[in-house]
């Protein structure tokens, strides 16, 4: 990510503006969470920040406006994982900062920013003020950080969420995917992509399909391995094989780092993504919450997204 971080990416936050909000996901990762925020917001509370902290989405997002239109804000603290940082996406200002506060089960943005999950650390990137100026994926108005996709994957994502009870750990996917290794028919998606001028550049058949933002998955996979947040297109990576010998020998495939060599394998950009299939109730999933069923259409849109990060010298 240092790489991509230029000076025409990166900004500074007001000194004066000294009030941080954070939110609180109770359903996200450990029990622990709420004493790190306490920990978190001592440690700030020590440097001369005033600290809200809130579980309800509701108070909290009108603590957040009311401190943005006094020119108050700071920053808001997504404590949660991914999905809570889709939730902060949809819901506040898109000139505000987010903070990651890594508490979920794999915290995929924050592995791709490298952000510390240490309190005195996150305490020193909110206090030092730099942010940085992503790209947002939109997906039929519903903004994400990361990634949409269509196929197996998608399945054992709905699967799991129809259950889903409380806090999610890794071993909670395994009945899921199971189940949906069981049931799962492969539905073909057709991919239609466009440039930023309305022309097509692709017309693909697919069976599992996934449309990047963040060029990075859970657990560490890259699937678009020269995809950019800040280039105002998204990465589109299509197989078209369909069954799950087939899924088992792509993921070995990402993992190896060989899989855009397959011919089964499809990899381009496009600022517009729509996929559909002639089944219904094919699911979708983005940022590894359940996204409904197709269609769908996929836009980028250039610098919406604001995530406060630790500038070094090799990234500034």
């Amino acid at each position: 990510m240092a790489d991509l971080l230029t000076e025409n990416n990166i900004a500074v936050i007001d000194e004066d503006k000294r009030d941080v909000v954070l939110l609180l996901n109770p359903k996200a990762g450990r029990g622990s969470s709420k004493e790190q925020v306490d920990q978190l917001c001592s440690e700030l509370e020590n440097r001369g920040f005033r600290c809200h902290s809130d579980t309800n989405l509701s108070t909290f997002t009108k603590t957040v406006e009311r401190l943005r239109q006094n020119g108050d804000l700071r920053t808001v603290v997504s404590v949660g994982g991914d999905g809570t940082i889709s939730l902060l996406l949809n819901t506040i200002a898109p000139d505000i900062p987010i903070t990651i506060f890594p508490q979920g089960t794999e915290n995929v943005l924050a592995k791709y920013l490298k952000q510390p999950k240490q309190v005195s650390r996150l305490a020193d990137i909110i206090e030092q003020g730099n942010y940085a100026v992503l790209d947002v994926g939109v997906q039929n108005e519903q903004r994400f950080s990361l990634m949409a996709s269509v196929g197996i994957d998608s399945q054992v994502v709905h699967t799991l969420h129809a259950k889903r009870s409380g806090h999610i750990r890794h071993w909670s996917y395994i009945w899921p995917s199971i189940k949906s290794a069981i049931r799962y028919r492969y539905p073909k998606v057709r991919v239609l992509a466009y440039d930023d001028r309305g022309t097509q550049v692709a017309d693909e058949l697919g069976k599992w399909v996934l449309v990047f933002n963040t060029p990075l998955y859970a657990r560490k996979l890259k699937f678009c391995r020269d995809g950019d947040p800040t280039d105002s297109k998204l990465d589109v990576c299509v197989f078209s094989g369909g069954t799950l010998f087939h899924m088992m020998w792509y993921i070995c495939a990402v993992m190896l780092g060989f899989h855009h060599k397959l011919k089964s394998t499809k990899i381009f950009t496009a600022s517009r993504v729509e996929l559909t299939s002639e089944k219904s109730e094919v699911c979708v999933q983005v940022d590894g919450d359940p996204a409904g069923t197709l269609p769908i259409t996929c836009d980028c849109i250039a610098g919406e997204m604001r995530l406060m990060i630790q500038v070094t010298d090799d990234s500034a």
